[in-house]
């Protein structure tokens, strides 16, 4: 993925827009993940995201997945946010 340009737009569902930014990438088991960050909330949002290519992102349905791209974020920016 390109990270050159960290901001940028997303369509939901709905066809909603909704602003991002790139904050991570996960590879596990020879897949690429986006971590992004929503900024439409408040707080911000993150977000895991399977990258199908340059800007084209497919939403997780693994919980499996999920879960251990959520450790290894854990584990990575430990230092920059208080996890639970």
């Amino acid at each position: 993925m390109n990270t050159e340009d960290t901001m940028f737009t997303l369509r939901d569902d709905n066809g909603n827009e909704v602003g991002c930014e790139y904050f991570d990438s996960i590879e596990y088991k020879g897949e690429e993940y986006a971590v992004l960050l929503l900024k439409n909330e408040e707080e911000g949002e993150l977000v895991f995201m399977h990258v199908l290519s340059d800007r084209k992102f497919e939403p997780l349905k693994d919980q499996e997945t999920l879960n251990a791209l959520y450790r290894i974020f854990q584990e990575r920016h430990a230092d920059l946010f208080e996890f639970e």
